[in-house]
């Protein structure tokens, strides 16, 4: 038995006796038995146990038949047979509930003051078991009203982790990985240096391990401090003025008050990789990218300048895998805006900066 499966039947226990107990107390107060305080206390519980038993009964039955899962005609006619039988057993149990009450009588007093059995069995059999009856049908349309509702719920909890299961692996497939283009050509770049310079080498391959550890464990999480990012934006400019790629000059202008706000991680080399990857580029050549980071009301704004510079086709499909991010991360609270100027173009990212914006934040590390 699972762990639900356990919690629905302490809901349901609670809710049969604290149904039968309202009704049959009630009763209880019409009736107005005589006798004492145990003679009453025994009277009612029998009268709970006439509802209890027979209903859970029930229950058992409708669960072992699968009469309520589909709707059919075999199963109408399953719950209607249920239905009869809970009946003939509530109008039945009365008696022996009764001879048993007495009994507990004789033991706990010396001389009962009226006979429960009488009380509890009615000598009209006709009303009571149409009585039963319609008790019985009353409690089989309300557990199969909750029951209903209890599906649907599960359903649509199910629907909801499904979906937030297709979310993650989209976002996994769209989040920011470096280029393994850029990993080789790093590599080829320190190999080269070894021969010039080992002591600049080693500081490089550090700043690559660095970048690829952060990769991977930033791999689990939506979001990252600032700071953090700017660190990994350093150590990406570093080791692109010593690779056979386009020599980059990354320039980041933002406020202390904005580094501890948070980010997608590895955005900002992923904007910077747009340069980078780009196979127009000439190899000889100087690309400047100016980031700027500001903070507007509730908006963290990324602006990056690039001069002298046009997107082909891989940096269309990068720009397009960061936009799909952002959507499902921020939804419609965060935007993507490309703009052209006069020497190149303009990509102006608003983010939210509280939480609360966030689809979902999750912290793996």
């Amino acid at each position: 038995m699972t762990l639900k499966q356990r919690n629905y039947n302490k809901i349901f226990w609670a809710l049969q006796i604290l149904g039968w107990g309202s009704f049959f107390l009630l009763v209880f107060f019409t009736l107005k038995p005589e006798g004492g305080i145990v003679e009453k206390i025994i009277f009612y519980i029998s009268m709970c146990i006439v509802g209890i038993l027979p209903t859970s009964v029930l229950r058992f039955y409708l669960k072992i038949t699968n009469s309520v899962n589909r709707f059919s005609f075999f199963n109408v006619v399953k719950i209607i047979v249920g239905v009869a039988l809970a009946a003939f057993v509530m109008i039945r149990i009365p008696n022996q509930l009764g001879r048993l009450s007495r009994f507990f009588m004789d033991v706990l007093l010396d001389n009962p003051e009226f006979d429960i059995t009488n009380s509890i069995n009615e000598e009209n059999r006709g009303p009571s078991y149409l009585g039963s009856i319609f008790l019985t049908v009353v409690w089989t349309v309300v557990y199969l009203i909750i029951k209903y509702f209890v599906r649907i719920n599960s359903i649509r909890a199910d629907r909801l982790q499904l979906k937030e299961s297709i979310k993650q692996a989209q976002l996994n497939t769209l989040r920011g990985h470096l280029n393994p283009e850029f990993i080789v050509a790093a590599l080829n770049s320190i190999k080269v240096l070894m021969r010039k310079d080992v002591s600049e080498s080693r500081s490089l391959l550090t700043r690559l391990s660095e970048i690829l550890r952060y990769s991977l464990i930033k791999n689990n999480v939506n979001t990252v401090s600032l700071k953090e990012e700017l660190e990994l934006v350093g150590s990406y400019d570093a080791l692109t003025d010593v690779m056979s790629k386009p020599n980059l000059d990354i320039d980041c202008k933002l406020d202390n008050e904005s580094l501890n706000l948070e980010i997608p991680p590895m955005l900002l080399v992923n904007l910077s990789e747009l340069v980078t990857s780009n196979t127009n580029v000439e190899i000889t050549s100087k690309q400047n990218i100016e980031l700027r980071i500001e903070k507007k009301e509730n908006f963290l704004i990324v602006i990056g300048d690039y001069e002298d510079f046009n997107l082909d086709e891989t940096n269309q499909l990068a720009i397009q895998k960061i936009k799909q991010r952002l959507k499902l991360l921020y939804k419609e609270n965060a935007s993507f805006i490309r703009n052209a100027t006069n020497n190149g173009f303009r990509i102006t990212i608003n983010l939210p900066i509280t939480l609360n914006n966030l689809v979902k934040d999750e912290r793996k590390e």
